[in-house]
């Protein structure tokens, strides 16, 4: 798994337990059976082990179950410097830039942030690398690219909410979902959507409260009002 994680993957994020990962596939390709051992018991849900590029998947750990989440589409990435024009292209898992013409992503269904980057460069080292952040990191993330567009780079290793709208809820076994008219949460496994919230709101900004119990996000309710942070409470 940790070979298709920095091959074949990006925007990759751990649950709060370290027991899932919810990641972008960014080829297509078929996970193995028997990864681990299998357990008692486990979900009983369908699986998606064969995955298709840009969708969004949950890989158990413990139970080696693989999920679809969200189809979708690679996330672009655009830069422009006062020497250049606007440049688009794709990422892949490992934050190498292929040149793809704008009618070509005018077709993709787009995420609205970056790619998550790889900040390691000796992450496949035999020789486990240092989990610490880096002056070449720091760079990486501000390398050929507006100061806007930095801080969303920045926002996307923190949280896949920045990428794709997405994220792990504090008890490990759900997420939260942003879109332009709601808020939605589903099991880890993709099944029982709710919808929490519906109206005007900013999906930039959904965050959920440590404990779980309720989530904040920004809120205008009319039009010439100033927008306020609302808690909306789920226990």
């Amino acid at each position: 798994m940790a070979g298709v994680a920095t091959t074949s993957a990006t925007n990759l994020y751990f649950s709060p337990d370290a027991n899932r990962l919810l990641y972008q596939a960014t080829s297509a390709f078929t996970l193995p059976d028997g990864l681990v051992p299998a357990l008692p018991s486990s979900s009983t849900q369908i699986q998606s082990r064969s995955t298709n590029p840009g969708s969004w998947y949950i890989y158990d750990l413990k139970e080696d179950k693989n999920f679809l989440i969200a189809e979708g589409s690679l996330p672009k990435l655009c830069t422009s410097s006062a020497k250049a024009p606007e440049k688009c292209a794709l990422q892949d898992s490992k934050g190498v830039v292929r040149n793809a013409s704008q009618e070509t992503l005018q077709t993709q269904s787009s995420l609205r942030g970056p790619t998550k980057l790889i900040l390691l460069t000796n992450f496949l080292s035999p020789i486990p690398a240092e989990l610490v952040s880096s002056p070449s990191a720091f760079r990486t993330l501000q390398k050929d690219v507006t100061p806007i567009q930095s801080i969303a780079l920045f926002n996307a290793q923190y949280s896949p909410i920045f990428v794709g709208g997405i994220q792990w809820y504090p008890d490990s076994s759900h997420l939260l979902l942003g879109t332009a008219t709601g808020i939605a949460m589903m099991e880890y496994d993709g099944t029982n959507r709710v919808t929490i919230y519906g109206g005007p709101m900013d999906p930039s900004i959904i965050y959920p409260w440590p404990d779980g119990s309720k989530v904040i996000t920004r809120i205008q309710f009319s039009e010439g009002t100033i927008p306020n942070l609302y808690t909306i409470k789920l226990k």
